[in-house]
């Protein structure tokens, strides 16, 4: 959507109960870990674990709020596509500068 990509290891897979990866953001590597659970009658929850912030404390902070917010966006997403077929466009919405690069100005 905005040109981002990551390199991604794919070190565990249990379809319908848990993932667990490595990937490398910005030329620094972390783990992303996701587990799901059934709740009957009403959905699956999904837990997220992103470990191996590097740099001094309030880098340490900046990744780690980074990674929450940009995760909860995803899945709040993500979680309204799937239950009501709607798409919020919070990923996309939440940076309109990036969506502006590259199309036509009204000058």
């Amino acid at each position: 959507m905005f040109g981002v990509f990551t390199l991604r290891d794919v070190k565990a897979l249990e379809p319908g109960k848990r993932s667990l990866l490595d990937w490398v953001v910005d030329r620094i590597s972390d783990s992303l870990k996701r587990f799901f659970q059934q709740r009957p009658g009403r959905g699956t929850y999904v837990a997220m674990t992103n470990s191996g912030f590097s740099g001094n404390g309030d880098k340490i902070v900046e990744q780690a709020m980074d990674s929450a917010s940009g995760f909860a966006l995803v899945l709040a997403d993500f979680t309204a596509y799937l239950e009501f077929c709607i798409g919020l466009n919070l990923v996309a919405d939440s940076h309109p500068e990036m969506m502006d690069e590259g199309l036509p100005t009204k000058d």
